[in-house]
């Protein structure tokens, strides 16, 4: 850990460095190994595979209790069934009107910053739409940063010093006992990060509650099922809830809001990025796009984008780009 805090940012280039020397499996720790050739990561990362997440760096998210963080197979492949079926196609087109009016919102912001001839803040406003949806998909309650002024900057602030912590905890791993136990009020005061944990944990446990007490007022019944009405009230289980702790619940509710802000925001960027700086690939899908959906004003059908080839094979790219970057820059 010391060696790659060393090169910093720099570590994926030394990496690669190593890989020229040494060939496509190098050993980069006692207990850690780097891959380069992708037969050697598939057999490592097949499911199911008998290899288990590293104990030590998991822990330094300070959210044991969430599937994410789970180092045992057995405990994550049952905490996991629990989420999988609320991210099923069915559930995900379920959700098409939440996620058409939160990209709309999107399209107003752009046209009112050309009107106006000032920048639009893209960064912001994805993270925000990504969250705004999986906040309506979690606890069916929004959390609208695409109606505040800053676009959710203040929120996702807290999100990215999430991020921070971690990597000193993996450091220092002796630390994560004594970490846990700070209270909350003293928490701010030794650090930003670890004040940032806090205070979106507490913002999770308010959800979870307020969430339990719709659930109580509604007798479990919901127009929509959300991933916490899930959770909280299984429909036709029997036996133990996958999540039956307040703390269990306030976890995953951590791990759900910092994957959803994060990683998919950062996908649309990388998206958008390419798509406008490129012209041929701008225009080549503009065209696809006008010819599926010949009014302006239509809604984007899923169902019909999906089939669209440019546009698929556009996606899977920029899923493709964003996780090279993501793997350099870890």
């Amino acid at each position: 850990m010391l060696y790659r805090s060393y090169y910093n940012r720099q570590y994926y280039k030394r990496i690669e460095q190593m890989h020229e020397k040494y060939g496509p499996v190098i050993r980069t720790s006692p207990n850690e190994i780097h891959l380069m050739d992708p037969e050697n990561y598939d057999r490592i990362y097949s499911s199911p595979s008998r290899y288990e997440k590293p104990a030590a760096v998991y822990d330094s998210y300070l959210s044991p209790a969430a599937a994410f963080a789970t180092p045992s197979n057995e405990v994550h492949r049952v905490r996991r069934a629990a989420l999988n079926p609320m991210f099923s196609r069915r559930m995900v087109l379920g959700l098409e009107d939440v996620v058409q009016s939160k990209a709309w919102k999107i399209i107003e912001l752009t046209t009112q910053a050309l009107q106006e001839n000032r920048p639009m803040d893209f960064y912001h406003a994805f993270r925000s739409l990504s969250t705004d949806i999986i906040s309506d998909f979690a606890f069916d309650k929004s959390f609208n940063l695409l109606d505040s002024p800053d676009l959710g900057a203040a929120y996702l602030a807290l999100i990215r010093q999430l991020n921070v912590g971690p990597w000193v905890l993996q450091q220092l791993p002796f630390l994560i006992p004594l970490v846990t136990r700070v209270p909350p009020w003293l928490a701010p005061l030794l650090s930003k990060s670890l004040g940032s944990v806090y205070e979106i944990k507490q913002q999770c446990a308010d959800q979870i509650e307020d969430v339990r007490a719709r659930l109580t007022t509604q007798k479990g019944v919901h127009d929509r099922p959300t991933i916490f009405s899930q959770l909280i009230d299984p429909p036709n289980t029997t036996g133990d809830r996958v999540c039956s702790t307040d703390d269990e619940l306030r976890d995953e509710a951590l791990s759900v809001l910092a994957a959803a802000s994060d990683t998919t925001g950062n996908a649309m960027t990388v998206a958008a990025y390419h798509v406008i700086g490129n012209r041929q690939i701008y225009d080549k899908l503009t065209a696809e796009l006008k010819r599926a959906f010949p009014d302006a004003e239509a809604k984007l059908d899923f169902l019909k984008l999906e089939k669209l080839p440019y546009l698929t094979g556009v996606v899977k790219e920029s899923l493709r780009l964003f996780l090279v970057q993501s793997t350099s820059i870890q």
